[in-house]
């Protein structure tokens, strides 16, 4: 069961005003990683307020571990690695592939 802290309005003294810092900080971060989610993925995007705690928390484990494989997959087959130390003019163009993959006709069948 998740517990959920109040922010701290006005934090009054060194200690309230680093945990008040450090929650903000965190709750973008969650936020933000949410927000990817129900990008990618309908189920996460819907009424959850009638779904069992125990299936929410196991949807959303395999959405960030589908995510996470996406994520490498992609990092994976970069054929190109942008030079930022390149001089103006030396920096090469990007190769496009345009070759039939098998995979995709699997995926739109």
């Amino acid at each position: 069961m998740a517990t959920f802290v109040k922010t701290i309005l006005l934090p009054q003294g060194t200690k309230r005003k680093l945990f008040a810092e450090r929650e903000e900080s965190v709750r973008k971060d969650v936020k933000r990683a949410f927000d990817v989610l129900q990008v990618g993925f309908a189920i996460v995007r819907g009424p959850a307020h009638l779904m069992d705690q125990n299936k929410i928390g196991t949807i959303m484990r395999a959405c960030v571990i589908f995510h996470n494989m996406i994520v490498e997959d992609e990092r994976d087959n970069y054929e190109f690695t942008f030079d930022y130390d390149g001089v103006d003019g030396t920096v090469p163009t990007p190769m496009v592939n345009h070759n039939y993959h098998p995979c995709y006709e699997t995926y739109f069948q």
